[in-house]
């Protein structure tokens, strides 16, 4: 059993036809799934789908609805420093 590997311009794509608070709503998701690695590095597609979630809540310009960069960049600094 093979697995594709996740599809960044694609994943992109469909978040920038999301709502606002559908956007928060996969951003938080993304999160959680980083974090609950219990430890483990979290897998690649999650720290993707947060980066992504990310640059369209800045691109849209808003700021205040849940999802800020201090949570990607603490995940970030946790499981991607080398």
């Amino acid at each position: 059993m093979t697995t594709e590997p996740f599809d960044r311009e694609s994943f992109r794509k469909q978040i920038t036809k999301l709502a606002d608070s559908e956007l928060v709503r996969r951003g938080k998701a993304a999160r959680e799934m980083c974090d609950f690695g219990f430890g483990e590095a979290p897998k690649e597609s999650f720290i993707v789908q947060l980066e992504e979630c990310l640059e369209e809540w800045k691109r849209r310009g808003a700021s205040r609805l849940g999802l800020t960069r201090r949570c990607c960049e603490e995940i970030m600094t946790r499981f991607c420093s080398t």
